[in-house]
């Protein structure tokens, strides 16, 4: 752990033992640091009221993702295309807005928490993958993060994110190694679903319809937004709740 700064994972450490298959090159991890230095990661509990204004006013299109290269990662609609034509260059994008349920006004974050999880209360979106490059194979990761999260990251490398690699289906969470064991690999044609409680700020996952567990070993209240990435060429498809979701809830 020497010579890692908290929150960063450095690939040269431990993760060729964790990660099956692309580890990002050691100086992203510096990269990145340098980055948040200069835009700190947004920190507080919940969206603002501006978030909240804006997102009641704009509805779904208040997550619509946001990207920073058009000639890396092309978005329309939500339809998220990475033409990644070098395996192991990284690219992540967010949602516009901090992620906030569009059923209810206001959520109640004064209530006691309880041992068990309330999936009706939790914000939630799938990404279904369209297509994936398979040789060489494309990492995709899914998640959540907060605002200036690096866009040459994927989620769950740094602070104040949460998420799940395809190549081997392990979890990232502030993780500065290399994840730990959660779930199997995930591919083409499958669908993955995030949800996040912003009342106790436990994080769950979906695969294909299924809850395959809780992911967040530290939960924290964040203004999460919607996070995803690959390192290679890759078309997902998302969706807020615009249409019914394969996991029931």
């Amino acid at each position: 752990m020497n010579n890692v700064t908290e929150g960063l994972w450095n690939p040269n450490e431990r993760g060729r033992n964790y990660n099956s298959f692309n580890n990002a090159a050691p100086e992203e991890a510096v990269r990145a640091e340098a980055y948040l230095r200069k835009f700190p990661p947004v920190t507080h509990e919940g969206p603002s009221e501006a978030d909240k204004v804006y997102i009641r006013a704009n509805g779904f299109q208040s997550f619509k993702f946001q990207s920073l290269d058009e000639s890396w990662v092309r978005v329309s609609n939500n339809v998220i295309e990475f033409k990644g034509p070098i395996v192991g260059a990284d690219a992540c994008v967010l949602s516009l807005k901090p992620l906030l349920r569009l059923d209810h006004n206001r959520i109640d974050l004064t209530g006691k928490v309880g041992d068990k999880l309330d999936y009706k209360a939790c914000v939630y979106y799938e990404v279904t993958i369209k297509e994936m490059s398979f040789n060489p194979l494309t990492v995709i990761s899914v998640g959540f993060a907060t605002a200036n999260y690096p866009p040459f990251r994927l989620v769950g490398w740094n602070k104040y994110s949460i998420g799940i690699h395809s190549d081997d289906g392990r979890v990232f969470e502030n993780d500065k190694f290399g994840g730990r064991t959660f779930t199997g690999p995930f591919s083409a044609g499958q669908t993955v679903g995030c949800g996040y409680d912003p009342k106790s700020g436990r994080v769950f996952f979906t695969l294909n319809g299924v809850n395959i567990g809780e992911a967040s070993k530290n939960p924290a209240r964040h203004p999460y937004h919607a996070c995803v990435g690959a390192d290679g060429k890759a078309k997902l498809s998302v969706n807020f709740g615009e249409f019914p979701f394969v996991f029931k809830f």
